[in-house]
C-alpha cells in the first residue's frame, strides 16, 4: 500500500519519539495509550495488510530491542472515560494542534472513520480490541510452532536445507519471520517472502541462494540455510600496525597474540603487513606436502559461499597472502609450538542469524 507524505511524517515522528524514550535513564516507562488508540492501530494496520502480529495491536507490556520496557496501564480504558476523569478533577493538558489535521491517517481514522462505523456498530471499538486479543493469542501459537520447527530443522545453529523443505511453505514462512524477529529485524514484505520460499524450494542439488529479504539475506549453500543482516560489505586495503581490531567493510578482523598458533610473529617484523582482498593469481599452501593452490580452490574446499568470496579478508606480508579469513594460515608462515603468533579472526557482523537460538525470541 503506498505511503502518503503525511504517513511519512507520522512514522518519522513515532521513530523520533521512541528514540527519545530509549535515551531515558529508566527501567520502565508508562504510556497513556487507551482502548480507542488500540482500535485505531488495528484498523490502521488492517488497511496496510498486516498479519496476525501487526493486527494484534499495541501490547500492554512491551520489551523493546533498544532496551526500553514499556507499560500501557490504560489500554483497557476508553478515551471518553479518561477525559471525563481528568475534567472532574480540574486537570489541564496540552492538545497538539496537529491532532485535528485529517491529512494524517490516524486522525482521519479517529475523527472520520470510527465515528461513522460506531453509528452502525456502537460496540465497534470493543469488538476490534477483542479481535486484537484473539490475534495476539494466535500469534503466540505461531511463535511456539516456529520454535518447534526451528528445533526440528536446526543443525549447528543454522537450518538444514533438506529438513526445512520438508515443512509446508506456510511453516517455512512463519519460521523465517520468527527468525528475523529474533535477530531484531522487521518482517519482510509478504510478496518478497513468498518469492524467497518459492526460489528456495525450486533450487536444484548444490545450487546456492542469496536472496535479499527486507533487511536480511536468505542464504542457502550446500545443505545449510541461514539468515544474515544486510550490512555494508565494502572494504579497502588496510595497513596493520599492531592494532587489535580492524574494520573490514561492515565486519571486523580481530588480531590476538597467542602462543603456538596463527601467523608466526617473527615473520611480521619490518615487513609491510596489510589486510586486503583476494587478487588474481593468489595461491597458498596450507600444509606441508600439499601443493600451492589457488584461493578459488581453497575457498571452495572451505565451503565459503560464492557471494562472500570477494569480501574475504586476506592478510598479506610484503604482498604474499599468509592468512585468508575462513580458510587458514599459509604453511610457510604458520606459528610452531612454543613461539609467539598472531591469530586473526574474521567476525562477520551480518551473520547474527547463524548463531540464532530459539531462546532469543
Amino acid at each position: 500500500m503506498p505511503v502518503s507524505p503525511a504517513d511519512g511524517v507520522e512514522a518519522a515522528a513515532r521513530s523520533a519519539r521512541y528514540a527519545a524514550f530509549s535515551r531515558l535513564e529508566a527501567d520502565w516507562l508508562a504510556l497513556g495509550h487507551h482502548r480507542d488508540d488500540q482500535a485505531e492501530t488495528v484498523l490502521f494496520r488492517l488497511f496496510r495488510g498486516a498479519g496476525a502480529r501487526g493486527m494484534s495491536g499495541i501490547a500492554e507490556v512491551e520489551r523493546r530491542t533498544d532496551g526500553m520496557s514499556l507499560l500501557r496501564p490504560m489500554l483497557g480504558v476508553d478515551r471518553a472515560a479518561i477525559l471525563s476523569w481528568a475534567r472532574d478533577r480540574g486537570l489541564d493538558w496540552i492538545e497538539d494542534e496537529s491532532n485535528a489535521d485529517l491529512r494524517f491517517t490516524r486522525n482521519f481514522l479517529r475523527k472520520s472513520v470510527l465515528p461513522l462505523v460506531q453509528e452502525r456498530f456502537p460496540a465497534a471499538v470493543s469488538s476490534i480490541c477483542r479481535a486484537a486479543d484473539h490475534l495476539r493469542e494466535s500469534q503466540g501459537l505461531l511463535d511456539e510452532l516456529a520454535v518447534i520447527d526451528w528445533r526440528a530443522v536446526c543443525a549447528d545453529e543454522a537450518m538444514r536445507f533438506d529438513a526445512l523443505l520438508r515443512l509446508p511453505e506456510e511453516r517455512q514462512r512463519n519460521l523465517i519471520r520468527w527468525a528475523l524477529r529474533a535477530m531484531g529485524l522487521p518482517a519482510p514484505d509478504d510478496a518478497d517472502l513468498r518469492e524467497a520460499v518459492r526460489q528456495l524450494g525450486a533450487l536444484g542439488a548444490g545450487q546456492p541462494l542469496h536472496y535479499a529479504l527486507g533487511q536480511a539475506w536468505l542464504c542457502r549453500y550446500r545443505n545449510t540455510v541461514w539468515l544474515e543482516e544486510i550490512v555494508d560489505s565494502s572494504a579497502t586495503t588496510v595497513p596493520w600496525c599492531g592494532i587489535e581490531r580492524l574494520r573490514w567493510g561492515g565486519d571486523e578482523v580481530v588480531f590476538e597474540r597467542v602462543r603456538g598458533a596463527g601467523v608466526r610473529f617473527s615473520c611480521l617484523d619490518g615487513r609491510l603487513v596489510l589486510l586486503d582482498r583476494r587478487r588474481p593469481g593468489d595461491r597458498m599452501q596450507l600444509a606441508a606436502g600439499r601443493p600451492h593452490r589457488s584461493i578459488k580452490n581453497l575457498v571452495q574446499e572451505a565451503g565459503i559461499p560464492p557471494w562472500l568470496r570477494d569480501a574475504m579478508p586476506v592478510l598479506r606480508v610484503d604482498g604474499v597472502p599468509v592468512w585468508i579469513g575462513g580458510v587458514g594460515v599459509a604453511h610457510d608462515y604458520a606459528c610452531p609450538p612454543g613461539e609467539d603468533g598472531l591469530l586473526p579472526s574474521w567476525l562477520r557482523s551480518g551473520a547474527a542469524g547463524i548463531s540464532l537460538r530459539p531462546g532469543q525470541a
